[in-house]
Parts: C-alpha cells; structure tokens; sequence
C-alpha cells in the first residue's frame, strides 16, 4: 500500500463499504445506520475506501468500534495511523478515555498507545455492556 493514504471523516455513502467489510469480518452491523458514519473515519487510497474506524460515545467515554483495514493494506500500520485519527478526533469531543472490545485483534492495537483491560474495569460498565454486547457474538464474553 502507497504513501498516498487521505484519512477524512466519513460520508453517508461509505455505509455500504462499512457492511460489507465487517459482514465479511463478522463483525456485528445489525445496529449500524447512515447516522453512525458521523462518527467514523475512513481512509482512502486514490479515492477507493480502504479502511475505516468509528467511535461510539458513552459521555467522556469512547468505545473504537469497527476498525478494519483492506487485506491489501494489513501490516502496513494503516491500522494504527486510523487509531491515532479516532483518538485526535476523541480528545477534540473532550472523550476522556479509549476502549474497544475484541476477540481477536489485540495484535493489532500493540502499536497503538491503548493498553489491554478486562471489561469488568470499564467505567460507564453497564451502558456499553447493555448496548454493546447484546450485539456481538456468541462467543463473546462479558470478559472479553
């Protein structure tokens, strides 16, 4: 993946690229709607989306929701450079603290500056776990 990455703020019209990613992922997008893509970011390459996150507010309190990366840009630090966009585009909402919830992609987040927790950790615990968990799969754990 080239140098010419632009990360900018979403459009309404990325909601089709933004389900078709995390379907493919199984990833949760029952719950995903056009309002959502104001709080997501997306990064582009000659115009084409090839990665986005998003942000879901729970007062001072972020919870990174759906990060993903085209396959063709994984291992390049796509990933982290979205993660450091949500996390200026946080500070600038005053939201006080990051946290997202995985199964299986922490590896990801190690370049980051977000540290792994248990859920159980979490302030605000039992908004997200009510909006959040009701969504995700199975296999999830309230611990996850």
């Amino acid at each position: 993946m080239g140098t010419d990455i632009e990360i900018r703020p979403a459009q309404s019209s990325d909601l089709t690229v933004a389900t078709t990613w995390l379907s493919a992922e199984g990833l949760p997008i029952d719950d995903l709607t056009v309002d959502h893509m104001d709080s997501f970011i997306v990064a582009t390459q000659a115009g084409k989306p090839v990665g986005m996150i998003g942000i879901e507010k729970f007062g001072d309190i972020g919870l990174l929701r759906s990060l993903f990366v085209d396959e063709a840009g994984r291992g390049a630090g796509l990933g982290a450079r979205l993660v450091a966009a949500l996390e200026l585009r946080a500070r600038s909402e005053h939201i006080d603290e990051l946290w997202f919830l995985t199964i299986d992609a922490a590896p990801v987040f190690h370049s980051t500056r977000l540290r792994r927790r248990r859920t159980r950790r979490c302030p605000n615990r039992d908004s997200i776990h009510r909006r959040v968990f009701r969504s995700l799969p199975w296999r999830c754990r309230a611990d996850a």
